[in-house]
């Protein structure tokens, strides 16, 4: 049997937590464990109207579009041998059926040391010879909790076979997991639910990733594992989430995780308008599919980061500006910048991805709470107020491998991928009328702006892109009048930057980078480098390495990238 081949590895899927004891009986009983649940319905438009969209599932499209394979024969699991392209359920929760043992529920630490043995068995299973099992490598792809025992794989090994398996993982693909922890909004956990959540709370968590400063963020890697093979996707719609613990998490939460905790910084990332799990969930979801998929096999990378060089000062029509909400996305109740050089506004960005079929794959808006503070350095949350330049990462796309099963006139394509981003700069705070008069509220766009975006790869593994700005134009027109992304200096990718002004007083770049992926699998992951600094990095090498997803960028970089902009 041949041996596993990029980009089409092994995927194991680790599911999520299991709360009660049904829930236990329930995934136990099932042989995919909640990786065959399709959907029917997806939301769309401003009113968010439920619309008919058939998603078969995740493993069943893995199947017909990738030829993947199961890990079932004959009513066993785990046969003699196995396809290198197929999807292995880790089944952790087994020993917890009083059907199959009765043990203990798994903690995250039993799950990880379960997921080792089984990415060493499934090597096994796939390789024959010595070379094979050396160039073996398998993606990992988990829901909620299942990204825990990932992270703890990566991050905090214990033993020879634990260290064994995080040499032999490619990449990472998380879908609605409690990165910083699970926090309500304005209630207490208390009861056995509350006995239930708190086992991912920061704290905890931070003594399972072997995190040294326990009061410090738990969202990270921890320079660990690398954070450009890890993906985060995060659910923004908590309404539908099928669970009445949604009414105590609360708004800016896809129903159980808060958003601002679903993902780490340092790695890439976006989010869509999907609940933790359900008929709109976001495993079951064609945006997630998208991601997925993109992520694992994409052929090359395209990141997009805003630069901002000059926000509106501190007065509107003569009034103040008083902050009134400020601290990072997704956290109203911190306080917000202090008065100063813009009179204590609070900025943010707000970002749009569509595809062409409407279908919206990346949404950050203060709507779902999950716009980007331009405030905020995003590593950390700190304000940035007095420095004269902000970068704000705004997507992490992935260029994809068409489909080579299901339909083979479309296997013929070339890698290709169409897409519109809206971009708004907004201001939010408070104008003081008087010491008599209570403040007037205020939410206005200081800039926006629509780009149409087309990346692909030719028979040859060129990249080509295509960019133009929507605004007064007809995208009727765009390979007409659309600008050619450039080649970059002395690199494989490309790059363009494209100036950002508006008469209120912004001005920034958007900053396009398209990079190709490496094919071969390298002996062992590499190591990040010690103390992850990024500051000696040029803009395009940043975006080319997943710097950009960490806004790892100085100012004389950015100066730089920008030229002569006035």
């Amino acid at each position: 049997m041949p041996g596993v081949t990029l980009p089409f590895l092994p995927i194991i899927y680790v599911r999520g937590y299991a709360m009660w004891m049904k829930d236990i009986i329930e995934t136990t009983s099932t042989p995919y464990m909640g990786f065959n649940d399709g959907a029917t319905k997806i939301r769309r438009g401003p009113d968010r109207e439920v619309q008919k969209l058939f998603f078969e599932s995740p493993l069943v499209r893995l199947m017909k579009d990738y030829g993947y394979t199961d890990m079932y024969r004959d009513g066993h699991e785990l046969p003699d041998a196995l396809s290198p392209r197929c999807v292995v359920i880790c089944r952790y929760y087994d020993p917890a059926d009083p059907d199959f043992g009765g043990q203990p529920r798994p903690t995250i630490e039993a799950g990880a040391s379960c997921l080792a043995a089984l990415i060493l068995r499934v090597r096994e299973l796939t390789c024959d010879t010595r070379d094979e099992r050396e160039r073996f490598r398998v993606y990992l792809v988990a829901h909620s909790m299942g990204g825990l025992i990932c992270r703890k794989l990566l991050q905090n090994p214990a033993g020879s076979d634990e260290e064994t398996a995080k040499s032999l993982v490619r990449r990472v693909f998380t879908y609605a997991t409690p990165h910083g922890g699970i926090e309500s909004r304005d209630f207490p956990l208390f009861g056995s639910l509350g006995a239930h959540l708190t086992r991912f709370s920061p704290l905890n968590i931070a003594k399972t990733m072997g995190l040294r400063n326990r009061n410090g963020p738990v969202n990270t890697l921890n320079k660990k594992w690398i954070p450009e093979e890890f993906f985060c996707l995060v659910g923004t719609n908590y309404k539908d989430y099928p669970s009445r613990v949604r009414l105590i998490i609360g708004d800016g939460s896809d129903g159980l995780v808060r958003v601002k905790n679903a993902w780490m910084p340092e790695c890439p990332h976006a989010m869509v308008h999907r609940s933790h799990s359900g008929p709109h969930g976001i495993v079951n979801s064609e945006e997630g599919y998208r991601h997925l998929v993109r992520f694992l096999f994409g052929s090359a990378t395209v990141k997009g980061l805003l630069s901002i060089r000059n926000l509106p000062s501190g007065n509107r029509g003569g009034a103040t500006f008083v902050d009134l909400l400020g601290g990072p996305a997704g956290d109203r109740g911190r306080s917000g910048l202090p008065s100063g050089n813009r009179g204590g506004a609070t900025f943010d960005v707000e970002v749009t991805v569509t595809e062409n079929d409407g279908v919206a794959i990346s949404e950050r808006t203060a709507r779902l709470w999950s716009e980007l503070p331009a405030d905020a350095d995003p590593r950390n949350g700190a304000t940035t107020a007095n420095k004269p330049f902000m970068k704000v990462p705004i997507f992490s796309l992935y260029l994809p491998n068409p489909p080579i099963v299901s339909e083979p006139s479309r296997s013929a394509l070339v890698p290709s991928l169409c897409f519109t981003v809206e971009i708004a700069v907004v201001v939010r705070g408070r104008v003081l009328q008087g010491k008599m008069h209570a403040p007037d509220v205020f939410r206005e766009p200081v800039y926006r702006g629509s780009f149409m975006v087309h990346v692909w790869q030719d028979d040859n593994r060129e990249l080509g892109a295509r960019l133009m700005g929507l605004d007064g134009k007809w995208a009727s027109n765009f390979r007409r009048e659309a600008q050619t992304v450039g080649r970059e200096f002395g690199a494989p990718g490309l790059k363009s930057d494209v100036p950002l002004n508006s008469e209120k007083g912004f001005s920034g770049t958007l900053h396009l980078r398209i990079t190709p992926r490496d094919d071969d699998i390298a002996p062992s992951p590499p190591a990040p480098a010690v103390g992850g600094g990024t500051s000696g990095m040029d803009i395009e090498s940043g975006l080319a390495t997943g710097a950009l997803d960490t806004g790892m960028l100085n100012d004389q970089q950015i100066t730089e990238s920008e030229g002569t902009e006035s």
